[in-house]
């Protein structure tokens, strides 16, 4: 073979390895230069440029891009290959592509699989592998901190949320609370107790077997950190016959939650409860307490973490209070065997319950007739004698209700068969007492409010009047127990010989529950009915509403 043919064929093998290169080869050239290399520059290698190393581009390493890495594309990220893919062209720079790849070539956005410009294998458009905008490795949209989050639900109340969660890289926590809902719009708001370990935090009033959203939301240092997204899903709930409920005047009512206990007195025969109902009539808490026998009040602490119930013991001798924490994992009974029919939260997170005593002249029906007495317990068990109503009634007794107001200082009980109200302070001291004069027969639940309106519901009848109709009635009230009607509800044919209660609502509404017939109104200030609840056959004792779960009761400070 001649010199001038070996020549041309050489030429044509180094210009097909040229075109063929793609991703990763440097391109050959002829050097025209005056150094001792073959390129045309005028350095000392074999490149084209200008620079030291041995490729044709202007930077210091090895390949033929124009960054410091090694690869021979320009992303720096260290990889051969400016573009790949499988099968076929996802995308170049975020640019949808289709159809197969040309020629040999792959295609891809900077060595990874994703639709944006960055390196790493999510949609955004930072550095990080989470799907959000910011620096760092979590979903929560700031630049620091990675919330670490665990969820389950109660395994004794399934209805129950348990969040438990940690914010790394931050010491201190200012405040946080948890939004929650069945979307994530949320609309219901958790408080986070920054006491607790891992800040453990119950979610509440959720309807059973269904999905919820909820997110943690925490300040520290003037800073504010949002977690992602999360949901968990309830569990069931006790089968219950579910309220129907009648609202006739929307707009008006006061929504929130009814927390009641289930009494069977002949009604039903339910097992003793402390039960939570939604404004939809959903049952969203319940603590089967069947150490219990016929409760009448169940009320949540003032700290709202523990529910007590009290059982009716009319005999005075087989009373008790049973305690659930608001999540269900524990339960306390402390034996106290006169307690007896209704018990109040305090501000001193403690509870006051009314005490019988066995005997005390025969009542009717088994009831015990000596003087009840209002004792203080504790959540450790520990009681204390704060109030004793033989020092206003001798004999002849039955103390049947217990409310406190937190604005005044004041408890209040009422005692059925002299038809009269009491009030005295946290240290026992009597404020006053009721002059009946005639104005109400045989009442039961009350409730004291702005220190000098008194709500009574009246059941206007005794035991064997069973279809007497029932009256809530409101009266001025001085300090000497003087008394000025101001409103009165009644429907007739409507009532209830045993229990009964009454409650003052945030916008003025009033909250009538007439126990033995299992209905509820709410009612405006004019007496017109705004709502009605139907519980069909679970009767109940006390009623006491609520805006939200969280937090002291509003009752306590109308």
């Amino acid at each position: 073979m001649n010199k001038s043919l070996f020549l041309l064929i050489w030429l044509s093998a180094v210009l097909a390895m040229a075109h063929l290169s793609g991703c990763g080869g440097d391109d050959g050239a002829i050097s025209s230069d005056g150094d001792s290399d073959s390129d045309s520059d005028g350095d000392s290698d074999g490149d084209s440029d200008s620079d030291s190393d041995a490729d044709s581009d202007s930077d210091s390493d090895s390949d033929s891009d124009s960054d410091s890495d090694g690869d021979s594309d320009s992303d720096g990220d260290g990889d051969d290959c400016e573009y790949t893919c499988s099968n076929h062209c996802a995308s170049i720079n975020g640019i949808p592509m289709s159809g197969e790849c040309p020629g040999e070539q792959k295609c891809c956005d900077l060595g990874d699989s994703d639709a944006d410009s960055d390196s790493d294998g999510d949609s955004d458009s930072d550095g990080d592998s989470d799907s959000d905008s910011d620096s760092d490795g979590d979903s929560d949209g700031d630049a620091e901190g990675d919330f670490v989050i665990d969820k389950s639900t109660s395994s004794k109340i399934p209805t129950v949320g348990i969040v438990k969660w940690s914010l790394e890289g931050v010491s201190k926590i200012d405040e946080a609370t948890i939004e929650f809902g069945q979307d994530n719009k949320y609309g219901m708001e958790a408080p986070v107790d920054l006491e607790e370990a891992n800040y453990r935090t119950v979610l509440l009033g959720m309807k059973s077997e269904t999905d919820y959203h909820f997110r943690i939301v925490a300040k520290s240092g003037g800073k504010t950190y949002t977690s992602s997204d999360q949901t968990l899903k309830t569990g069931p709930t006790l089968s219950l016959e579910k309220p129907r409920i009648d609202v006739k005047q929307a707009g008006k009512t006061n929504d929130g939650f009814l927390v009641l206990a289930s009494y069977s007195g002949g009604m039903g025969g339910q097992n003793p409860q402390g039960l939570i109902f939604d404004n939809d009539g959903d049952l969203v808490w319940f603590y089967q307490a069947k150490t219990l026998v016929d409760s009448t009040r169940a009320r949540l602490s003032y700290d709202g973490k523990w529910m007590a119930v009290v059982p009716v013991n009319n005999g005075g001798n087989a009373g008790s209070i049973a305690l659930c924490s608001i999540d269900g994992e524990e339960t306390k009974q402390f034996n106290l065997t006169g307690a007896a029919h209704d018990l109040t939260p305090t501000d001193d997170n403690t509870f006051v319950f009314l005490e019988y005593s066995a005997g005390g002249g025969g009542g009717m029906m088994g009831m015990s007739s000596a003087c009840a007495k209002a004792v203080e317990v504790d959540l450790d068990g520990k009681t204390n004698l704060i109030f004793d109503s033989a020092q206003v009634w001798t004999n002849d007794c039955h103390g049947n209700a217990l409310r406190y107001s937190e604005d005044d200082g004041l408890f209040t009980m009422s005692e059925y068969n002299h038809n009269e109200i009491a009030a005295f302070d946290k240290q026992g001291k009597l404020k006053w007492v009721t002059k009946n004069n005639g104005l109400w027969q045989a009442q039961h639940g009350h409730h004291l409010v702005d220190g000098n309106h008194l709500l009574v519901f009246n059941n206007g009848g005794n035991l064997g009047q069973m279809n007497s109709t029932s009256i809530a009635l409101e009266f001025t009230v001085d300090g000497s127990g003087n008394l000025t009607k101001v409103f009165e509800y009644s429907v007739n044919g409507l009532g209830t010989p045993t229990l009964g209660d009454i409650q003052r609502l945030p916008n003025g509404n009033t909250l009538v529950s007439y126990s033995n017939s299992a209905i509820i109104h709410e009612v405006d200030s004019s007496g017109s009915l705004v709502r009605s609840w139907d519980f069909g056959k679970t009767a109940f004792g006390y009623v006491v509403w609520r805006p939200t779960l969280y937090g002291p009761p509003i009752d306590l400070s109308m």
